[in-house]
């Protein structure tokens, strides 16, 4: 069983989305403050990209990542690049640019940069082999009663 941050789940594993995330290019204000023009331009900026070559989703690694800023840049100049969304967000806190991550991140600011894709499904997944599995069945039940009731 795995979680999956994925807009396309692999055919051969079965399971159910609980949730959509939502994205956006962040930066920290100490980063922000030391970029030299004003106004801040994206072609400027170093970039933060995040994701691995084995990820489920082509659309959420740093090939698609690195594609995408080619559109704010002919040639953008990657900073950081790192296998974790964690690690990409520890390093935009640290100031070391600006990065695409999930929303909210309440102590950063959103850089006024649109994506082609602003969300993607949280995805609860296992093999076809062990959906029927009554472990298998009564976690994911219990996943999707916690993420579809409401939190207090």
């Amino acid at each position: 069983m795995a979680t999956v941050v994925t807009n396309t789940p692999p055919d051969q594993l079965v399971g159910r989305q609980l949730a959509k995330l939502e994205f956006a290019y962040y930066a920290s204000d100490t980063y922000l403050g030391s970029l030299q023009s004003e106004p801040n331009q994206p072609s400027e900026y170093d970039w933060i990209t995040w994701g691995s070559a084995d990820t489920s989703d082509i659309a959420l690694g740093a090939d698609w990542q690195e594609k995408e800023l080619r559109r704010f840049s002919k040639q953008p100049k990657i900073a950081v690049r790192v296998s974790s969304h964690s690690d990409a967000s520890s390093a935009i806190r640290a100031g070391a640019g600006v990065g695409f991550s999930k929303k909210p991140l309440d102590d950063l600011i959103e850089a006024p940069l649109k994506s082609n894709i602003s969300s993607f499904g949280l995805w609860l997944l296992t093999h076809q082999d062990l959906q029927r599995s009554g472990r298998v069945r009564a976690f994911m039940d219990f996943a999707v009663e916690y993420f579809t009731e409401p939190q207090t």
